[in-house]
């Protein structure tokens, strides 16, 4: 950002702030900001006839030197001028862009600032998966955000089109999979899991759910590229392929026995036909979608069935593969390279970073933000796309006032505060590819609440993608306030102005007896999440709404810890506050037990209470559970146990209160 323009950007907050909660009328109010503007006197009033754009069909002269030809592709210099508007850019996509900008800035009165402006993208990929498989979403709710999308300068939507929840591609050649798949009983995830998980037929009079057809794909695609939007579709696979093995079932693995295995969601890597089924897809979807990317998921699977299935053996024997995860590396092999013989790229999921992956498939980094610098350092291409950043189904505010089943937090403020080049080497970066915020669909139920969901996180998404690294938070918020108030008045949209903000507890650190105590693991923490590690729980720090950050520490059997407070202090509480939501696996414990030890050997038991074990569904809880105590000691065992029966999937807690 130029100085110029961090100086006028001050000068008008501070002129037009009262302006600016009714219109968007220049260019310091644009969502995603531009590279460089400047503003000079006067309007252009738009003529009743609509814009007058001179458009030169030129390369801009003004760009930076050594920008990368991606950016040089979007690029544009936007003039404003009282008689008429000037759009200079060398392609369609970046004089569209241009008038993109000029639309944005239109005030209510068809006023806009005359300034000029000189914009560029920083990645080529700036991306919004939509879940369509978990919860089908029409051809019009995909064109709606494509509007939004092209307003905001995002160009690739990545439609999640198969998974356990239905099968939503309707190529003709895969019509089987329609009938037995597309259509289930329940119209959101929670209910079609009451329901046994089970598929039904088009016209049953309680089923819900859809698919794509040929046409209506093809029409999409046209809408999108008019957009300048890029359509990359996904067919997940080896794993999350129940529609398949539903319609298929000689695509299953087999037990030992030679039956087929029932309980599994992966496709048999041991059956010709499997290989023979993959291919008949991606020509399918090569010939609806002309993308340059197939995306072949590839995240999740389960390597256990392969591992006992005695046709997956004979092919890993044969190939001399040590294990299924190499055997998924094999298929993964195969698949790529046919992408590649119809012309296309294959992109996958994360899990495919091994030495021994393909090197030419590109990947979406979703496990995390340190995974996303390993697979640039790799050699690989790579769309950042972390679920602790980018995640748009978790929550947008506190738990209790979201009122949804998914336990994690995620409000805009750490979407937009997201550095995609982060511990990126210099070398690597070109390997960076841009960003992508994931709308998975389990916990929506309709197409309003998807919308919720997406507003205004993918605002900052789009900045991100769009605009310099230097970026400023609360200007954002300002800006896409006025966004959302002026260009999303026909949608569902979380209002940033009644956000309540994170969990109070996590800004005040508090005191009491263990604060920087030497703590013991009886029994280990979960590795998936270790929080902060050792120290996390006599910190001192209270953790926030999210369970996927550095303050909670999981645990996926009992919790058994022993705190030395180093030297013998009288003890008269230990409390923990432990988080509650049966929908994404987490539990309350069944007790806490506490025993105290003067040499850290031998303890006596020194109080226990039971906890009214929380099962609410419908959103987190944080439930404090306290022992009362009164001893003398210098060692605290903490003994937290798992509910005997039922949900006991996870238990998390961000300190132990000594007192």
């Amino acid at each position: 950002m130029s100085h110029l323009h961090k100086t006028i950007a001050g000068v008008i907050s501070l002129l037009t702030a009262s302006i600016h909660l009714y219109s968007q009328g220049n260019p310091a109010d644009l969502v995603p900001a531009p590279q460089e503007y400047s503003v000079s006197e006067g309007v252009y009033t738009i003529p009743a006839d609509g814009p007058r754009f001179v458009i030169s069909k030129k390369n801009v002269q003004e760009l930076p030197d050594g920008l990368p030809d991606f950016s040089r592709k979007g690029a544009y210099r936007l003039e404003v001028r009282r008689d008429k508007v000037l759009i200079r850019s060398a392609t369609e996509e970046g004089i569209f862009y241009a008038k993109q900008t000029f639309s944005q800035m239109t005030d209510s009165t068809g006023n806009v600032v005359c300034c000029t402006i000189l914009d560029y993208p920083r990645f080529r990929w700036r991306g919004i998966l939509v879940d369509i498989s978990r919860f089908f979403l029409s051809p019009e709710f995909l064109k709606r955000q494509m509007d939004v999308m092209a307003s905001l300068k995002m160009n690739v939507m990545h439609i999640h089109l198969t998974d356990d929840g239905g099968w939503r591609f309707g190529a003709e050649s895969m019509s089987d999979l329609i009938s037995t798949s597309a259509w289930r009983l329940g119209n959101s995830w929670k209910e079609w899991g009451n329901q046994g998980y089970k598929y039904a037929t088009e016209g049953n009079p309680i089923a819900t759910g859809g698919y794509l057809s040929e046409k209506d794909m093809r029409d999409l695609v046209a809408y999108a590229a008019e957009r300048h939007i890029t359509l990359v579709p996904e067919v997940d696979f080896p794993g999350h392929s129940d529609p398949v093995l539903i319609t298929y079932p000689n695509l299953r693995c087999l037990n030992p026995d030679g039956t087929p295995r029932m309980e599994t969601h992966e496709l048999c890597l041991g059956n010709p036909e499997t290989y023979a089924f993959v291919k008949k897809l991606i020509d399918a979807l090569v010939d609806i979608f002309p993308s340059q990317y197939i995306h072949i998921g590839g995240d999740e699977a389960n390597t256990a069935p392969w591992e006992a299935c005695p046709r997956c053996q004979a092919v890993m024997q044969r190939e001399g593969l040590k294990n299924g995860k190499e055997l998924q590396n094999y298929f993964e092999h195969i698949v790529v390279d046919y992408v590649k013989s119809k012309g296309r790229k294959a992109i996958g999921w994360n899990e495919s970073v091994e030495e021994d992956a393909p090197k030419d498939l590109t990947m979406t980094a979703w496990n995390g933000t340190a995974i996303g610098p390993k697979i640039a350092a790799s050699g690989r291409d790579v769309v950042m796309s972390p679920n602790t950043k980018y995640y748009l189904d978790y929550v947008q505010d506190a738990p209790m006032k979201e009122q949804s089943p998914m336990g994690s937090y995620l409000p805009i403020d750490s979407v937009y505060t997201y550095e995609p080049l982060e511990g990126v080497a210099d070398q690597d970066t070109c390997h960076v590819l841009g960003v992508q915020g994931n709308l998975w669909t389990e916990h929506v139920d309709s197409p309003s609440r998807a919308e919720y969901l997406l507003y205004p996180r993918a605002l900052a998404v789009a900045e991100v993608g769009w605009s310099s690294a230097d970026r400023n938070l609360s200007d954002f918020r300002r800006r896409a306030q006025l966004f959302c108030s002026n260009k999303l008045k026909e949608y569902t949209y979380f209002d940033l102005s009644e956000e309540i903000g994170e969990r109070p507890k996590f800004f005040t650190p508090v005191q009491h007896l263990a604060v920087g105590a030497q703590v013991k693991y009886n029994k280990a923490f979960c590795s998936r999440f270790p929080g902060s590690g050792n120290s996390v729980l006599a910190d001192g720090l209270l953790g926030g709404w999210s369970f996927e950050t550095s303050r909670w520490n999981g645990f996926d059997a009992d919790m058994d810890v022993t705190l030395d407070l180093g030297s013998s202090k009288p003890i008269h509480s230990v409390e923990a506050t432990f988080m509650g939501n049966r929908s994404v696996w987490i539990a309350v414990p069944e007790s806490i037990e506490v025993f105290v030890s003067d040499d850290g050997m031998n303890f006596r038991a020194a109080g226990k209470s039971m906890s009214e074990v929380y099962e609410q569904e419908a959103s987190m809880v944080y439930f404090p559970i306290r022992v009362n105590v009164n001893e003398e000691a210098r060692y605290v065992r903490v003994l937290a146990r798992k509910k005997s029966g039922g949900l006991s999937a996870y238990m998390f807690t961000d300190e132990i209160i000594i007192n």
